[in-house]
Protein backbone atom coordinates (compact mmCIF):
# COMPACT_ATOMS: atom_id res chain seq x y z
CA UNK A 1 0.00 0.00 0.00
CA UNK A 2 1.66 3.37 -0.97
CA UNK A 3 1.98 6.08 1.40
CA UNK A 4 -0.38 9.39 1.55
CA UNK A 5 1.17 11.66 0.31
CA UNK A 6 1.40 15.84 0.66
CA UNK A 7 2.73 18.05 -2.23
CA UNK A 8 4.83 21.11 -1.45
CA UNK A 9 4.57 23.40 -4.45
CA UNK A 10 7.17 26.24 -3.57
CA UNK A 11 10.40 25.22 -1.33
CA UNK A 12 10.72 28.34 -0.60
CA UNK A 13 12.22 29.18 3.51
CA UNK A 14 8.58 29.22 4.83
CA UNK A 15 7.72 26.36 2.72
CA UNK A 16 10.74 24.28 3.85
CA UNK A 17 9.68 25.27 7.37
CA UNK A 18 6.47 23.72 6.97
CA UNK A 19 7.91 20.34 4.65
CA UNK A 20 9.93 20.19 8.37
CA UNK A 21 7.05 20.63 10.59
CA UNK A 22 4.93 17.71 8.36
CA UNK A 23 7.68 15.36 8.71
CA UNK A 24 8.13 15.51 12.77
CA UNK A 25 4.05 15.47 13.13
CA UNK A 26 3.31 13.03 10.50
CA UNK A 27 6.19 10.87 10.10
CA UNK A 28 4.79 8.46 7.94
CA UNK A 29 3.64 10.35 5.11
CA UNK A 30 5.37 11.00 2.27
CA UNK A 31 6.50 14.59 1.19
CA UNK A 32 7.12 15.49 -2.36
CA UNK A 33 8.44 19.09 -3.24
CA UNK A 34 8.28 20.80 -6.56
CA UNK A 35 10.08 24.02 -7.55
CA UNK A 36 10.75 25.98 -10.23
CA UNK A 37 13.95 26.72 -8.86
CA UNK A 38 15.66 22.82 -9.07
CA UNK A 39 18.93 23.66 -6.66
CA UNK A 40 15.96 24.98 -4.06
CA UNK A 41 14.05 21.86 -4.47
CA UNK A 42 17.20 20.00 -4.27
CA UNK A 43 18.08 21.93 -1.08
CA UNK A 44 14.63 21.30 0.36
CA UNK A 45 15.78 17.73 0.17
CA UNK A 46 19.00 17.23 1.13
CA UNK A 47 17.62 19.68 4.75
CA UNK A 48 15.48 16.49 5.23
CA UNK A 49 11.95 19.03 4.53
CA UNK A 50 11.11 17.16 1.74
CA UNK A 51 11.55 12.85 0.42
CA UNK A 52 11.84 14.12 -2.90
CA UNK A 53 11.05 16.43 -5.58
CA UNK A 54 9.53 16.38 -9.15
CA UNK A 55 10.43 18.03 -12.18
CA UNK A 56 6.72 19.15 -12.88
CA UNK A 57 3.98 20.08 -11.04
CA UNK A 58 1.31 17.62 -12.06
CA UNK A 59 3.61 14.69 -11.07
CA UNK A 60 4.36 16.32 -7.37
CA UNK A 61 0.66 16.51 -6.97
CA UNK A 62 -0.35 13.36 -7.89
CA UNK A 63 -1.98 11.01 -5.83
CA UNK A 64 -1.73 14.06 -3.19
CA UNK A 65 -4.11 14.26 0.05
CA UNK A 66 -3.21 17.58 0.61
CA UNK A 67 -1.31 20.47 -1.86
CA UNK A 68 0.25 23.59 -0.28
CA UNK A 69 1.31 26.19 -2.46
CA UNK A 70 3.70 28.65 -1.84
CA UNK A 71 4.66 31.84 -3.85
CA UNK A 72 2.56 35.29 -5.49
CA UNK A 73 -0.34 35.12 -7.29
CA UNK A 74 0.63 34.45 -11.07
CA UNK A 75 2.16 31.03 -9.28
CA UNK A 76 -0.43 30.18 -7.33
CA UNK A 77 -2.87 30.61 -11.02
CA UNK A 78 -0.20 28.94 -12.58
CA UNK A 79 -0.42 25.45 -10.09
CA UNK A 80 -4.12 25.66 -10.01
CA UNK A 81 -4.30 25.54 -14.15
CA UNK A 82 -1.76 22.93 -13.90
CA UNK A 83 -3.92 20.69 -11.68
CA UNK A 84 -7.57 21.73 -12.37
CA UNK A 85 -8.62 18.59 -14.44
CA UNK A 86 -6.71 16.36 -12.27
CA UNK A 87 -7.71 17.18 -8.34
CA UNK A 88 -9.26 14.29 -7.68
CA UNK A 89 -12.52 14.63 -4.60
CA UNK A 90 -11.43 15.54 -1.10
CA UNK A 91 -7.79 16.46 -1.60
CA UNK A 92 -7.33 20.00 0.16
CA UNK A 93 -6.02 22.79 -1.70
CA UNK A 94 -4.52 25.61 0.56
CA UNK A 95 -2.00 28.76 -0.53
CA UNK A 96 0.17 29.81 1.69
CA UNK A 97 1.29 33.38 1.57
CA UNK A 98 0.35 36.35 -0.79
CA UNK A 99 -3.10 38.44 -0.96
CA UNK A 100 -6.24 36.23 0.22
CA UNK A 101 -8.43 37.87 -1.49
CA UNK A 102 -6.70 37.34 -4.38
CA UNK A 103 -5.55 33.69 -3.72
CA UNK A 104 -9.64 33.09 -3.26
CA UNK A 105 -10.59 34.99 -6.84
CA UNK A 106 -8.10 32.44 -8.44
CA UNK A 107 -9.59 29.58 -7.02
CA UNK A 108 -13.13 30.57 -7.55
CA UNK A 109 -12.20 31.36 -11.35
CA UNK A 110 -10.17 28.43 -11.86
CA UNK A 111 -11.40 25.36 -9.71
CA UNK A 112 -14.61 23.15 -9.54
CA UNK A 113 -16.44 24.41 -7.25
CA UNK A 114 -16.58 21.58 -5.16
CA UNK A 115 -12.78 21.67 -4.38
CA UNK A 116 -11.44 22.26 -0.89
CA UNK A 117 -9.44 25.36 -1.19
CA UNK A 118 -8.20 27.43 1.23
CA UNK A 119 -6.46 30.96 1.44
CA UNK A 120 -4.12 31.49 3.86
CA UNK A 121 -0.85 33.18 5.77
CA UNK A 122 1.34 31.88 7.78
CA UNK A 123 3.51 34.10 10.78
CA UNK A 124 6.44 32.17 12.51
CA UNK A 125 6.63 33.44 15.86
CA UNK A 126 9.95 35.61 16.24
CA UNK A 127 10.72 33.11 18.79
CA UNK A 128 10.33 29.92 16.86
CA UNK A 129 13.57 27.26 17.41
CA UNK A 130 15.09 25.37 14.34
CA UNK A 131 13.93 21.90 15.83
CA UNK A 132 10.42 23.09 16.21
CA UNK A 133 9.67 25.35 13.14
CA UNK A 134 5.86 25.80 13.37
CA UNK A 135 5.52 25.89 17.20
CA UNK A 136 2.76 29.05 18.64
CA UNK A 137 3.38 30.20 14.48
CA UNK A 138 0.29 31.44 14.00
CA UNK A 139 -1.74 29.98 10.87
CA UNK A 140 -4.45 32.95 9.57
CA UNK A 141 -7.14 30.95 7.20
CA UNK A 142 -9.84 31.91 4.78
CA UNK A 143 -11.48 28.92 3.30
CA UNK A 144 -13.70 29.83 0.02
CA UNK A 145 -17.07 30.57 -0.37
CA UNK A 146 -19.07 27.65 0.82
CA UNK A 147 -16.50 25.59 2.27
CA UNK A 148 -17.68 22.57 3.88
CA UNK A 149 -17.80 22.60 7.18
CA UNK A 150 -15.72 19.31 8.10
CA UNK A 151 -13.13 20.25 5.26
CA UNK A 152 -12.42 23.32 7.37
CA UNK A 153 -12.19 21.18 10.51
CA UNK A 154 -9.55 18.74 8.82
CA UNK A 155 -7.62 21.49 8.12
CA UNK A 156 -7.84 22.96 11.34
CA UNK A 157 -6.58 19.74 12.72
CA UNK A 158 -3.93 19.69 10.64
CA UNK A 159 -2.86 23.04 11.75
CA UNK A 160 -2.63 22.32 15.49
CA UNK A 161 -1.17 18.48 14.71
CA UNK A 162 1.91 20.80 13.41
CA UNK A 163 1.85 23.25 16.42
CA UNK A 164 0.59 26.04 14.70
CA UNK A 165 -2.47 28.23 16.21
CA UNK A 166 -5.16 28.08 13.50
CA UNK A 167 -7.74 31.32 12.96
CA UNK A 168 -10.10 31.83 10.49
CA UNK A 169 -10.11 35.56 9.15
CA UNK A 170 -12.02 37.47 6.81
CA UNK A 171 -10.20 38.09 3.66
CA UNK A 172 -9.86 41.96 3.42
CA UNK A 173 -9.41 42.18 7.17
CA UNK A 174 -6.34 39.89 6.95
CA UNK A 175 -4.67 41.43 3.89
CA UNK A 176 -5.31 44.73 5.83
CA UNK A 177 -3.47 43.84 8.93
CA UNK A 178 -0.47 42.60 6.86
CA UNK A 179 -0.01 45.63 5.15
CA UNK A 180 1.30 47.57 7.83
CA UNK A 181 3.59 44.89 9.35
CA UNK A 182 5.00 43.43 5.73
CA UNK A 183 5.23 45.92 3.27
CA UNK A 184 6.40 49.20 5.31
CA UNK A 185 9.50 47.28 6.32
CA UNK A 186 10.06 47.39 3.24
CA UNK A 187 8.97 50.41 2.52
CA UNK A 188 11.37 52.11 5.21
CA UNK A 189 14.35 49.75 3.85
CA UNK A 190 13.87 51.53 1.08
CA UNK A 191 13.51 54.73 1.68
CA UNK A 192 16.79 54.56 3.67
CA UNK A 193 18.65 52.94 0.99
CA UNK A 194 17.81 56.04 -1.34
CA UNK A 195 17.95 58.63 0.83
CA UNK A 196 21.81 57.76 2.43
CA UNK A 197 22.68 56.48 -1.70
CA UNK A 198 21.85 60.13 -3.19
CA UNK A 199 23.95 62.07 -0.97
CA UNK A 200 27.31 62.99 -2.17
CA UNK A 201 28.84 61.49 0.97
CA UNK A 202 27.69 57.77 -0.33
CA UNK A 203 31.12 57.27 -2.57
CA UNK A 204 32.52 57.41 0.59
CA UNK A 205 30.43 56.08 3.46
CA UNK A 206 29.66 53.14 1.85
CA UNK A 207 32.25 51.74 2.84
CA UNK A 208 31.47 51.87 6.73
CA UNK A 209 27.62 50.02 5.51
CA UNK A 210 28.23 46.68 6.17
CA UNK A 211 26.56 43.52 7.29
CA UNK A 212 24.37 45.26 9.62
CA UNK A 213 22.93 47.52 7.18
CA UNK A 214 23.07 44.44 4.29
CA UNK A 215 20.62 42.76 6.61
CA UNK A 216 18.12 45.94 7.21
CA UNK A 217 18.29 46.33 3.29
CA UNK A 218 17.92 42.64 2.54
CA UNK A 219 14.74 42.87 2.01
CA UNK A 220 14.96 44.42 -0.85
CA UNK A 221 16.20 41.84 -2.85
CA UNK A 222 12.88 39.60 -2.64
CA UNK A 223 10.42 41.93 -0.90
CA UNK A 224 9.83 44.97 -3.48
CA UNK A 225 7.47 43.92 -5.55
CA UNK A 226 5.16 41.92 -3.10
CA UNK A 227 5.43 44.97 -0.94
CA UNK A 228 4.26 47.09 -3.63
CA UNK A 229 1.44 45.17 -4.47
CA UNK A 230 -0.12 45.02 -0.92
CA UNK A 231 0.44 49.09 -1.30
CA UNK A 232 -1.21 49.29 -4.46
CA UNK A 233 -3.81 47.13 -3.43
CA UNK A 234 -4.94 49.18 -0.59
CA UNK A 235 -3.76 52.53 -1.00
CA UNK A 236 -5.96 54.18 1.53
CA UNK A 237 -3.96 51.96 4.20
CA UNK A 238 -0.98 52.52 3.02
CA UNK A 239 -0.85 56.62 2.81
CA UNK A 240 -2.24 56.31 6.60
CA UNK A 241 0.67 54.00 7.94
CA UNK A 242 3.13 56.07 5.68
CA UNK A 243 1.49 59.30 7.63
CA UNK A 244 2.34 57.40 10.71
CA UNK A 245 5.56 56.43 10.53
CA UNK A 246 6.62 60.60 8.84
CA UNK A 247 4.78 61.53 12.53
CA UNK A 248 7.30 59.20 14.67
CA UNK A 249 10.29 60.33 12.73
CA UNK A 250 9.27 63.86 12.79
CA UNK A 251 8.79 63.71 16.46
CA UNK A 252 12.04 62.20 17.02
CA UNK A 253 13.66 65.03 14.72
CA UNK A 254 11.86 67.80 16.45
CA UNK A 255 13.50 66.51 19.56
CA UNK A 256 17.13 66.22 18.10
CA UNK A 257 16.56 69.92 16.72
CA UNK A 258 15.80 71.58 19.83
CA UNK A 259 18.79 69.58 21.43
CA UNK A 260 16.06 67.89 23.72
CA UNK A 261 17.94 64.94 24.88
CA UNK A 262 14.98 63.74 27.26
CA UNK A 263 12.26 63.56 25.09
CA UNK A 264 14.47 61.87 22.33
CA UNK A 265 15.88 59.55 24.68
CA UNK A 266 12.05 58.46 26.09
CA UNK A 267 10.98 58.69 22.17
CA UNK A 268 13.85 55.35 21.77
CA UNK A 269 12.85 54.01 25.05
CA UNK A 270 9.33 53.50 24.20
CA UNK A 271 10.16 51.88 21.24
CA UNK A 272 11.85 49.42 22.82
CA UNK A 273 9.55 48.92 25.42
CA UNK A 274 6.78 48.19 22.97
CA UNK A 275 8.92 45.84 20.91
CA UNK A 276 9.60 43.64 24.29
CA UNK A 277 5.88 43.98 25.23
CA UNK A 278 5.31 42.18 21.30
CA UNK A 279 7.81 39.71 22.55
CA UNK A 280 6.42 38.95 25.51
CA UNK A 281 3.25 38.68 24.35
CA UNK A 282 4.26 35.62 21.52
CA UNK A 283 5.89 34.14 24.07
CA UNK A 284 2.90 34.16 26.13
CA UNK A 285 0.88 32.74 23.19
CA UNK A 286 -2.29 33.47 21.89
CA UNK A 287 -5.35 33.21 23.87
CA UNK A 288 -6.82 30.29 21.87
CA UNK A 289 -3.39 28.38 23.07
CA UNK A 290 -5.19 28.22 26.70
CA UNK A 291 -8.29 26.12 25.78
CA UNK A 292 -7.34 23.20 23.98
CA UNK A 293 -9.90 22.95 20.76
CA UNK A 294 -12.14 19.45 20.49
CA UNK A 295 -10.37 17.52 17.98
CA UNK A 296 -13.11 17.18 14.94
CA UNK A 297 -13.83 13.37 14.44
CA UNK A 298 -12.91 12.46 10.78
CA UNK A 299 -9.65 15.23 11.12
CA UNK A 300 -7.38 14.45 8.11
CA UNK A 301 -4.62 13.12 11.03
CA UNK A 302 -8.07 10.40 10.67
CA UNK A 303 -7.08 10.72 6.97
CA UNK A 304 -3.79 10.36 6.89
CA UNK A 305 -3.04 7.49 9.41
CA UNK A 306 -5.74 6.07 10.83
CA UNK A 307 -7.78 6.87 13.78
CA UNK A 308 -5.51 5.20 16.08
CA UNK A 309 -2.36 7.52 15.29
CA UNK A 310 -4.61 10.64 15.01
CA UNK A 311 -5.76 9.80 18.71
CA UNK A 312 -2.36 9.91 20.06
CA UNK A 313 -1.59 13.21 18.43
CA UNK A 314 -4.57 14.79 19.86
CA UNK A 315 -3.61 13.61 22.85
CA UNK A 316 -0.30 14.38 23.20
CA UNK A 317 -1.20 18.23 21.93
CA UNK A 318 -3.90 18.01 25.24
CA UNK A 319 -1.09 17.03 27.69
Amino acid sequence: MSKARVALIGCTPLGVALGSALRRALPSVEIVGHDRDAAAAQRAQASGAIHKHSWNIPAACEGASAIFIFGAEDELRLVLNAIRSDVAPGVLIAHVGGSLQAALEAARTLLPAEVSFFASFLVRSPLAQAESPLHHALWAIAPRAGANEADVEQFLALVRALEAVPVLIDPQEGDGMRLAVEALPVVLSAACMRALSADPAWRERQWVAGAEFADFTRMLEDGAEGALAQLLAAPQAAVHWLNQVMLACMALRDALAEADASTARAWLQEASARRAQWLADWRQGRAELAVPAEAPRASLLSFFLGERLAERLREKRQK
